[in-house]
């Protein structure tokens, strides 16, 4: 299958025809036309029903979609993962944004990304919110900002960013602008008798708009439907008119000062809509992907002081990042909040950790394992094999390697020496104690049953992880063979550990260089 030929059979059923899709596609029509008879040549099949508008696929076109879109998705893992080798500084990142939101957000986050990435290429998408999720989960958009509800949850992973609300703007010379007071909360139901203007569908604001029309039973006489909220305002301000909008892009809008009335809308929480981050469950995101989540939650967050984006936040509540707290776990995201409260995270979790566990360092590996690969989903089980293997080779304690490094992923070399930090905080603590009262308990019977009891238990807590971690370091023969031959080598012999790490690593690179360019 050729991938440019499937992108371009998308984008006709995506636009619903030749003509536009050629347009959206910036070639000619005669062009895209030959494709598609080419792609039906090699299939021997039609992919589309004739003189259908819009365009229908016959069931070998859906069933060619499908395919083209297990390919695409297969092609951009593995472009992901070609990112990584070259640390991740090169690549491409598609990013979806509201045209509202990117003129608010993107001068001001992209020259900072830009900056700290000046070899990762980006590709605006811009679309509603509606339509962004559904590029997300078709692969077609790496990562999104999207105000709504999240509805896709068993394909997309959900970040809040912020909370908004929806509030109706009415021109000073309309009805209801005249009877009610700017400020008011009101249902919808008391601006029936107005015209609106309302945005195109695709938008979530049109989601809650038509939501709420069916609820009160509206049906109000609608002036016209743009695809742009700026035009959208403006002519509301100007034509006696009504419309939906968030909060956030109407309090501080210095051209809508003085022509137009703010009225807050009371619905329950099944009509709240906020902004979040999404990207396709499953699928790895590069680095910068990540840096560039850590920027703009960052600007947020700076921007919440009394203003934002030149607005005080609507009826005297902050807009902020939430804490962890604030929403399920499926939703966190490493990047999330402030550096600060980073390394109070990293501080506080490897005090914690570390008091409350025993068996040493591959105990305290096989409980990251369990919170930062399984449940968190902050780093995938070959970034903590890769962790812990050069934690092994370098000088000092492994885990106290492992744990800078994980700091350092986190929020550099702060959050290296917060780790760190907090992980000698508790056993510090512990041994003063100790070290006062040892003579007194370590002949105690209980204790000594006691500590063999915790010894025991430790086992099965090694054990387990090393089998979780088996599969991310042990993928084929050669790895087995150099870890047969390592345990060999520490069990029966006296060769020195650091020689066969070291032996070990020449081992995994000759073993790379010929399966990938042969004995020469």
């Amino acid at each position: 299958m050729n991938l440019k030929h499937a992108q371009y059979v998308m984008a006709v059923v995506r636009e619903g025809s030749i003509t536009a899709a050629a347009k959206k596609l910036y070639i000619s029509q005669p062009s895209l036309s030959q494709t598609i008879k080419l792609v039906e040549q090699e299939a021997g099949l039609q992919l589309f029903e004739r003189g259908t508008t819009p365009l229908r696929l016959t069931y070998a076109g859906t069933r060619y979609i499908e395919a083209a879109k297990k390919m695409m998705q297969i092609d951009a893992n593995l472009q992901n993962e070609f990112s990584a080798l070259r640390m991740e500084t090169h690549g491409r990142m598609r990013l979806g944004f509201s045209v509202q939101r990117g003129m608010m957000l993107l001068p001001r986050v992209l020259p900072m990304f830009m900056e700290k990435y000046p070899h990762v290429k980006v590709d605006l998408i811009e679309q509603g919110s509606v339509m962004l999720e559904k590029l997300v989960a078709e692969g077609e958009c790496d990562v999104a900002l999207v105000t709504t509800t999240p509805h896709s949850k068993d394909e997309l992973e959900y970040t809040l960013i912020m909370n908004e609300r929806i509030v109706l703007i009415a021109a000073n010379n309309t009805a209801i602008a005249s009877r009610l007071e700017d400020g008011t909360e009101i249902e919808l139901r008391e601006a029936a008798q107005e015209r609106f203007v309302e945005l195109s569908p695709g938008h979530s604001v049109r989601v809650v708009q038509d939501n709420l029309f069916a609820l009160h039973s509206m049906n109000p006489e609608i002036l016209l439907e743009t695809n742009v909220m700026e035009t959208g305002k403006r002519i509301t301000a100007n034509c006696r008119a009504v419309m939906l909008c968030p909060d956030v892009y109407v309090i501080g809008d210095a051209e809508l000062k003085g022509k137009v009335k703010l009225y807050p809308l009371r619905y329950s929480d099944e009509f709240a809509r906020h902004s979040y981050i999404c990207w396709r469950k499953g699928v790895h995101q590069p680095w910068f992907i990540h840096g560039f989540l850590e920027i703009l939650q960052d600007y947020i967050h700076q921007t919440e002081q009394g203003l934002f984006f030149g607005a005080p936040c609507a009826h005297g509540n902050r807009i902020r990042i939430p804490a962890q707290a604030d929403y399920p776990p499926e939703r966190t995201h490493m990047n999330e909040g402030s550096k600060f409260r980073r390394l109070l995270f990293l501080l506080w979790y490897f005090a914690r950790i570390c008091a409350f566990t025993f068996g040493g360092g591959w105990s305290i590996i096989a409980q990251m394992q369990r919170d930062f690969v399984e449940e968190r989903h902050w780093m995938t089980e070959e970034d903590l094999v890769d962790m812990t293997s050069i934690g092994r080779s370098l000088p000092g304690v492994m885990i106290g390697n492992v744990s800078f490094m994980f700091g350092y992923r986190m929020a550099g070399v702060a959050g290296g020496v917060a780790a760190v930090f907090g992980l000698n905080a508790a056993p510090f603590v512990v041994l003063m104690i100790l070290t006062n009262i040892y003579e007194q308990f370590c002949s105690n019977l209980y204790v000594v049953k006691a500590l063999s009891g915790i010894r025991a238990a430790v086992l099965p807590i090694i054990g387990s992880a090393a089998l979780r971690l088996r599969k991310s370091s042990l993928k084929d023969a050669g790895g087995w063979l150099i870890m047969l031959a390592t345990f060999l080598i520490g069990t029966f012999t006296g060769f020195s550990r650091v020689l066969t790490v070291v032996c070990g690593a020449l081992a995994g690179l000759i073993i790379m260089e010929v399966r990938q360019h042969g004995v020469r």
